[in-house]
């Protein structure tokens, strides 16, 4: 007697057939939970028929890491029917790049906006607008979560600017 498939087992089938291979190491970890990679250059296209196709409607959060050579996206997705489903878009850490997803989950433009602060991505097709979570007068070259980012060298000038800032508001004050 045949045993009838897990949800889990439909959408990884459904994932390895629907996207032509664009969505790769596909695991069930355990119920309810489904994990699997791909391109940087396609969360886009997963995204598309994460929504579409397999009714995927809720983007929980988007997480990201350094992880040495690659930078690591994980978009973290909820089904109305319990399951939970993360894509880890893998892209280079020297050319970090992925599309936005904004244009099919508005939602999404803060979870972006922190890719792009903290970890440097170049997230092509981003709607302009203000920084964050880091205040706009943050060096733009610098990233928090990147594991070059040298914090020591961030509060040195920090501590350069500021004494900068106060030498021109001494000079200044003369002036008042």
């Amino acid at each position: 007697m045949m045993s009838k498939k897990t949800k889990e087992e439909i959408l990884k089938e459904n994932l390895e057939t629907g996207l032509n291979g664009k969505v790769t190491d596909i695991t069930v970890r355990r119920p309810n939970r489904v994990y699997s990679k791909c391109k940087g250059e396609d969360i886009w296209d997963v995204t598309k028929y994460l929504m579409e196709k397999l009714g995927f409607d809720y983007l929980c959060t988007i997480t990201g890491a350094d992880c040495g050579e690659t930078i690591n996206i994980l978009y973290h997705w909820g089904h109305k029917d319990g399951t939970l489903f993360t894509v880890e878009a893998v892209t280079p850490a020297a050319k970090s790049e992925i599309k936005t997803i904004t244009d099919l989950i508005p939602g999404a433009i803060y979870y972006e906006r922190e890719l792009v602060d903290l970890l440097g991505v170049n997230v092509t097709g981003l709607p302009k607008g203000n920084r964050y979570p880091l205040p706009d007068d943050f060096p733009q070259d610098q990233h928090p979560l990147r594991k070059s980012w040298d914090p020591v060298k961030y509060i040195k000038d920090q501590e350069n600017r500021e004494t900068a800032v106060r030498k021109i508001q001494e000079d200044n004050a003369c002036q008042r």
